[in-house]
């Protein structure tokens, strides 16, 4: 590839140039994990093209951006071009306070601590389960329905992780659904987009684990199924459906019956509780049928 100059080059529709500080462990208070230092993720933005609307992305500003969207043709190794969409979050505030303020629809999430027992049981470090729980800090313009304070569910495996002043930090994109809290009253979970809140019945007092997975599957009481065997499509009731459920044909209350995940073949979706596999939020995709009433 023969690499060109950036000096007099203008971005054109989504595309900015940016300066790319070199790799490392921490950018004043902002921490960055092993996982995301292979590869520069800190950048100033130098032009933008007149298609980049965010009043956030501006000629100065600090950047975290997703180095997969970017591309390298000059010869000095630092500048770079990017995508407005790759962008995550700017970087506020004097050096040692900056603030991360995330930008596209992006979130900062305060993670709630891992789950290291159960019963009293204090789990090995390889067991302990993550939680999919959390506390919205900051919102970007774009974030649809979600404000700093909210608490949310969230897929934590798909986050880009931080520490901000030391404390544990999550950028996602995508919240599952929200919870609503009353002072002596159980949590209520609001799903969100397509996402839909399913209890999955037992059929029986017994609930078999699948060996190496974490999955729980229910049983006949009266049959006794070797565990390898467990392939059957799991049955719950609707608790809850996200306002882009667009199946008119699917309530509240409606019993379904529901595809196991293809990679797995376990309950689908994401657990609420990690220590309750039948709480489950789901895809709409995922629903295969209604029973009759």
């Amino acid at each position: 590839m023969i690499l060109v100059d950036h000096d007099g080059l203008q971005p054109i529709g989504h595309w900015l140039t940016i300066k790319r500080e070199p790799a490392r462990e921490k950018y004043g208070v902002i921490e960055v994990p092993d996982v995301y230092r292979l590869h520069e993720i800190i950048a100033d933005i130098q032009r933008v093209g007149e298609k980049v609307k965010s009043n956030h992305l501006k000629p100065g500003a600090k950047i975290i951006y997703r180095s997969a969207e970017t591309i390298l043709p000059f010869r000095d190794r630092l500048i770079a071009m990017t995508l407005d969409w790759s962008i995550l979050a700017c970087l506020r505030g004097k050096h040692g306070r900056e603030k991360v303020m995330p930008v596209n629809g992006y979130v900062l999430v305060e993670p709630e601590p891992m789950i290291e027992e159960i019963g009293g049981i204090l789990l090995p470090d390889k067991s302990k389960k993550e939680r999919v729980l959390g506390t919205v800090v900051r919102a970007s313009d774009e974030a649809d329905k979600i404000v700093a304070g909210d608490q949310i569910v969230y897929e934590p495996s798909l986050a880009f992780r931080l520490k901000e002043q030391g404390h544990d930090r999550h950028l996602i994109n995508e919240a599952l659904a929200k919870v609503r809290t009353q002072e002596g009253k159980m949590a209520q979970f609001e799903p969100i987009g397509n996402e839909i809140l399913i209890e999955f019945e037992t059929r029986g007092s017994e609930l078999i684990v699948l060996p190496n997975q974490g999955l729980a599957l229910p049983t006949a009481p009266d049959i006794a199924l070797p565990q390898k065997t467990v392939k059957e499509s799991p049955i719950g009731e609707i608790k809850a459906l996200g306002e882009q459920v667009e199946n008119k044909k699917i309530k509240v209350g409606d019993r379904v019956l529901v595809r196991l995940a293809e990679s797995t073949m376990g309950l689908p979706g994401t657990t609420i509780e990690p220590t309750n596999p039948l709480i489950r939020l789901i895809e709409e995709g995922d629903v295969l049928g209604r029973y009759d009433q």
